[in-house]
């Protein structure tokens, strides 16, 4: 018996660019077109919630929900097997084989209608219908992404890599539907949620845990559960030392919380292994910086105060890290800035 696997390791951000790398440490791609890729970098817009209300609720969801997640899920090994179910029929087999390259090519459009037709012909087909929720997250329907995933789990629930993209697309609907987390409802998606991340955690299978980990971290983020999230974080960089999102959301802590010498070391541990990453180094260059003035006139609108306390090896690293934005994004807004901050740090 002949068998085909296909790898698709698929992330799912939402938010600002901040937690999304241009050089991951896996061959991501992006999972919300609809929130990042026609906005371009660094671009977002909500969710929509099409046809049904929560999960096991007859609370209407609303809208324009503005939650910070930065998920990484469906994470899917996708694997058609010669003799598996449905893959003696040629319409199906067609159909299967379409949808899955138009997806690898980012094409749901096209990819939709097939994986449509084909789960007419052969219902009940766990790969297909993880297909589907990949396919239905990518077109900005997250409630019809969670149906599918769940039919996937009623069927294979011990799947550690379904398990995530389940808890993903659970989060992702809290996302869309919940404004401010409090409702008894959306308290159950979150609860379901992490339900499905430690299920995921269990199987020995299981694709890169450090991803799930990391989806926990954000979860304990949504419920203020400060040191859970932390644990979650570290057992994700305690598997993959170099995992950037985990790098990224822990220096993110360590900012708003004051410590920016942990900040610092985790941003230049991250550089080392990326270091055309602009993100990186745009927040190296405000963690030492600071803020834009919020005072500053708009004629010179980004440019951030000098800070008095830098000692001259400090003022040359952050030098170095402009100099850096300057190759990595030239004729950018961030170079404009970083030209203007150069002369800052030159007393120009």
């Amino acid at each position: 018996m002949k068998e085909t696997c296909v790898r698709a390791w698929l992330a799912v951000f939402s938010g600002g660019a901040e937690n999304r790398p241009s050089r991951p440490p896996h061959p991501f791609f992006s999972i919300v077109c609809r929130t990042h890729s026609s906005a371009g970098p660094g671009g977002s817009s909500p969710w929509r919630v099409q046809g049904r209300a929560l999960v096991g609720s007859g609370a209407k969801p609303r809208k324009h929900a503005q939650h910070t997640l930065a998920l990484i899920g469906m994470t899917l090994l996708l694997t058609a097997c010669a003799g598996g179910k449905g893959m003696d029929d040629p319409t199906f087999q067609t159909l299967f084989d379409k949808g899955r390259a138009y997806l690898e090519r980012d094409n749901v459009a096209m990819a939709l209608p097939a994986l449509q037709q084909a789960n007419q012909l052969q219902p009940g087909h766990v790969e297909l219908l993880t297909l589907l929720g990949v396919a239905y997250d990518r077109a900005g329907r997250p409630v019809q992404a969670l149906d599918a995933l769940e039919e996937a789990h009623r069927l294979q629930p011990a799947d550690g890599n379904l398990n995530n993209d389940l808890g993903v697309a659970r989060l992702r609907l809290y996302a869309a539907s919940c404004a401010h987390g409090e409702e008894t409802e959306c308290q159950t998606l979150l609860d379901q949620a992490e339900v499905s991340f430690q299920a995921a955690l269990q199987d020995p299978a299981l694709h890169l845990p450090e991803d799930v980990w990391f989806n926990l971290a954000l979860l304990y983020k949504q419920r203020a559960q400060e040191r859970a999230m932390v644990t979650a974080l570290e057992k994700a960089l305690a598997i993959s030392s170099h995992h950037l999102p985990a790098q990224l959301e822990l220096a993110e802590y360590a900012h708003q919380k004051g410590y920016l010498d942990l900040e610092r070391q985790l941003l230049r541990r991250a550089l080392a292994t990326y270091p055309d990453h602009l993100v990186v180094l745009k927040r190296l260059v405000n963690s030492f910086l600071g803020t834009p003035a919020q005072d500053a006139p708009s004629s010179a609108a980004g440019v951030t105060r000098l800070s008095p306390d830098l000692s001259p090896g400090e003022r040359a690293e952050v030098r170095s890290f402009l100099v850096r934005i300057l190759a990595v994004a030239p004729e950018t807004d961030a170079a404009q800035r970083a030209s203007q901050q150069i002369l800052l740090l030159d007393g120009k």
